[in-house]
């Protein structure tokens, strides 16, 4: 017998992904509550920013949704996609690109194991690389392009155009990431010095780093933590560490006033390395926004820049902690023509109706 409020809850693949999969018989029906799940990308995009899938597989489906999840059986045995496949490839061509390769189409089959779409994503990331080079995507971050650059992005295909805003916000992706990382891990430092500081009498700069250390080998031995908190934590611990054996070092063991001073000169770097992280993506936002308005004014362009940050939690968080009035200006009017188009739609409902009422009067 299950304990009080314990259910059990199994998941399983259907018979197109698993041919050892069955139906259960009516018996076992009657006392389960079944849920059919469905495969959605715009759900597992909020997840795949989240993991910082790369750029060029988000912009990618962005462009192709129908290539995300995808299960077909033909005469030589089967092709097939899935979100773990994706998501194992991004992590591969991130790897390759630290280590100066370049992935080909072979290798990219390996993941993508549908013969069609493997051969149209190789040519989009071959394309998505030539993209980065030609418009010097990394001088566009730092805001420096020239008339050249826009007049060769404004006569090319909207395709292109989108890639280019994938590249763009990419970038954007990864510093807001690191921007809310950096964010966590100092304030987590900062959540038990202040306890050190409470309890200085009573406590040494070692004492406060093997806490935290206890603190973060029970919470990996209950597996509370998610991995971006669980590399937060890590460098949490380890900055710890860096003041106690620094404050030993330095300052005579039994002065606790001069070791917590000498700590809290050691954290003020800390803060201040956050500060100009931020102050670095705050202006590569803003130079992101300048290319976007002098390129493409206000258009769908525009509006998938701000489709694709309003998706990103590591973006909402860094611009609702840090503003940005470029992105609430173009923000207010992409809602303003969500509702407006809304409002249309319901008007042709409530049209159609009543033409429907009048022919059967």
């Amino acid at each position: 017998r299950l304990p009080e409020g314990w259910v059990i809850a199994a998941a399983g693949n259907p018979p197109a992904y698993n041919e050892s999969a069955r139906t259960f018989d009516t018996v076992t029906m009657d006392r389960v509550r079944l849920l059919q799940i469905e495969a959605d990308y715009h759900v597992w995009r909020d997840y795949a920013h989240e993991k910082g899938l790369h750029p060029a597989v988000l912009s990618y489906l962005e462009l192709n949704p129908e290539h995300f999840l995808c299960v077909e059986r033909h005469a030589h045995g089967r092709s097939f996609v899935t979100a773990r496949g994706w998501e194992d490839l991004s992590q591969l061509i991130q790897t390759y690109e630290v280590l100066g390769k370049t992935i080909d189409r072979d290798v990219i089959a390996q993941y993508i194991q549908h013969k069609m779409i493997a051969k149209d994503f190789a040519n989009y990331l071959e394309l998505f690389y030539k993209y980065r080079k030609d418009y010097g995507v990394e001088d566009i971050l730092e805001g420096k392009w020239n008339t050249a650059t826009l007049q060769k992005i404004k006569a090319a295909p909207f395709d292109e155009h989108l890639s280019v805003v994938s590249l763009l916000n990419g970038k954007a992706s990864e510093m807001f990431q690191k921007s809310f990382l950096e964010d966590a891990y100092v304030s987590k430092v900062y959540e038990y010095l202040l306890i050190y500081k409470e309890n200085l009498e009573s406590m040494r700069p070692e004492d406060i780093w093997h806490q935290a250390e206890r603190d973060y080998q029970e919470q990996i031995r209950k597996e509370l933590l998610s991995h971006s908190e669980e590399i937060v934590m890590y460098k949490a611990v380890a900055a710890l560490e860096k003041f106690a054996k620094q404050s030993q070092n330095n300052i005579l063991e039994n002065n606790s006033e001069e070791q917590f001073e000498q700590v809290k000169e050691m954290f003020g770097e800390l803060v201040q390395n956050r500060e100009n992280l931020i102050e670095l993506t705050s202006e590569m936002l803003t130079h992101i926004f300048d290319f976007m308005e002098a390129a493409f004014g206000e258009s769908q362009e525009m509006v998938v820049l701000i489709t694709e940050l309003n998706a990103n939690s590591y973006a909402v968080w860094f611009i609702k902690e840090n503003g940005c009035d470029q992105y609430y200006r173009y923000n207010k009017g992409l809602l303003f023509d969500e509702r407006q188009q809304a409002i249309v739609q319901d008007m042709d409902a409530v049209e159609t109706l009543l033409n429907k009422q009048g022919a059967i009067s």
